[in-house]
């Protein structure tokens, strides 16, 4: 992704409703990779309803091991390469991104429980865009099945599952 095509999408991300845009017609959301990924951390934007209470913001996404099964442990980053699919290829669109965590839900530090945490993303119609989540501190390494969901306009795209191990020997 050219730097500008990401300065463009970080702008549609961090101005929500400043543009007023007409529903496109969307089909789904195709998983096009999964697993570990390294990144790039470009930015940390605050979020109070984020359970670390900010987003990354990051670029570069790197499968290094593909899968839908780890274990448990810092900095372990895990997720998708997607496509949005819709007629209208080529035209931005902001989806709904919602993590929902398992059963058992996730206590941030404050003792503040979370289901679930979601934000927006703004993607183009056709074009491969990435989410992923990064464990960062140790309460949220939450062993159970993850699911990252998406969303446009209330009506759920797809979806995909991870399972995190609470922790594996060391080989």
């Amino acid at each position: 992704m050219t730097a500008i095509r990401f300065a463009a999408l970080l702008l549609l991300v961090l101005l929500p409703g400043r543009a007023v845009a007409q529903p496109l017609a969307i089909e789904g959301v195709e998983i096009v990779e999964f697993g570990l990924f390294a990144t790039k951390l470009e930015q940390k934007v605050r979020d109070a309803d984020a359970p670390v209470g900010h987003l990354n913001m990051v670029s570069g996404h790197t499968l290094l091991e593909r899968g839908d099964e780890f274990c448990a442990k810092l900095n372990l980053e895990f997720g998708v390469k997607y496509r949005v699919l819709g007629k209208a290829v080529g035209k931005p669109v902001t989806l709904d991104m919602v993590t929902v965590f398992p059963p058992s839900g996730m206590t941030n530090a404050a003792g503040k429980r979370f289901a679930k945490s979601g934000f927006k993303q703004a993607v183009i119609i056709g074009d491969t865009a990435a989410r992923t989540y990064s464990f960062e501190e140790p309460w949220e390494m939450v062993p159970g099945v993850w699911t990252f969901e998406f969303h446009y306009l209330g009506r759920k795209l797809g979806e995909k599952q991870f399972k995190i191990l609470p922790s594996c020997p060391i080989s």
